[in-house]
């Protein structure tokens, strides 16, 4: 089983997004090959569990083999259709892995930015984390998927009605308005210090528990799950996972 210490990834600090509080989710499609004949990278869209795992669904090239690659000689691989589109099918993990998609022609790899973080046996959070992004939930956990922190700015991001508008509040006061995609994603961005904070999306409310005391190693906290990233410069970043609301 992979440890949970390896869970560690390099991405850039959330200052970079407050002047984009409302960034859609979705990114540039791929394309297969670049202007020059590199393989581009694959995009996560789905997770979904079955009885005998998880199947990982996405887009890449027509015809690219695609990889998703962990510690330990971790692998798991198809091929995508005529359309672009794959799904991988891979038996429950045990423990808390973290996978990097990645395209392969011959010997070569071109890994997406992006990480795929599956937690507590394929049956906890399963979170795309992205360097410089909010994270974005593929369980289905609701209102609030996630809460990235790099002690200035949170980023946030959830789930709504295709085309709302997503009001935000910290501790009672008024935090941001997000608009959800067509897909219902919505993404923002509110400044924040390291200590809790309660956060409201639309009607709910949730209890951010903060920076402090978070590691590389996956842990319960308040409702959810934290972990700490490690950045280039030196500093850190703080993702936490709340449990998903009916």
């Amino acid at each position: 089983m992979p440890s949970r210490k390896r869970l560690l990834s390099s991405i850039m600090p959330l200052a970079l997004l407050a002047a984009c509080s409302n960034a859609r989710t979705d990114q540039a499609q791929p394309k297969g090959e670049t202007a020059i004949g590199w393989a581009a990278p694959p995009r996560i869209d789905t997770v979904r569990r079955a009885p005998n795992g998880l199947t990982v669904s996405g887009r890449a090239g027509p015809g690219a083999r695609v990889v998703l690659r962990g510690a330990d000689d971790m692998a798991f691989a198809a091929s995508a259709d005529d359309a672009g589109r794959f799904d991988i099918l891979m038996g429950a993990p045990r423990g808390d892995v973290l996978l990097t998609p990645e395209t392969q022609t011959g010997q070569d790899a071109a890994p997406a930015p992006e990480r795929l973080l599956i937690l507590g046996d394929g049956q906890g959070p399963i979170a795309l984390l992205t360097p410089g992004a909010a994270s974005v939930r593929l369980d289905g956990a609701g209102a609030l998927g996630a809460v990235d922190s790099d002690g200035r700015f949170l980023a946030l991001s959830g789930q709504a009605q295709a085309g709302s508008s997503v009001r935000i509040t910290v501790d009672g006061r008024p935090g941001a308005v997000a608009q959800a995609d067509a897909g219902g994603r919505w993404t923002a961005v509110v400044g924040s210090s390291t200590g809790p904070a309660r956060l409201g999306v639309g009607p709910r409310i949730y209890d951010f528990p903060g920076d402090g005391g978070a590691t590389a190693q996956a842990a319960r906290s308040g409702a959810g799950w934290r972990l700490a990233w490690e950045v280039p410069a030196g500093g850190r970043q703080i993702t936490w996972l709340p449990d998903a609301q009916e």
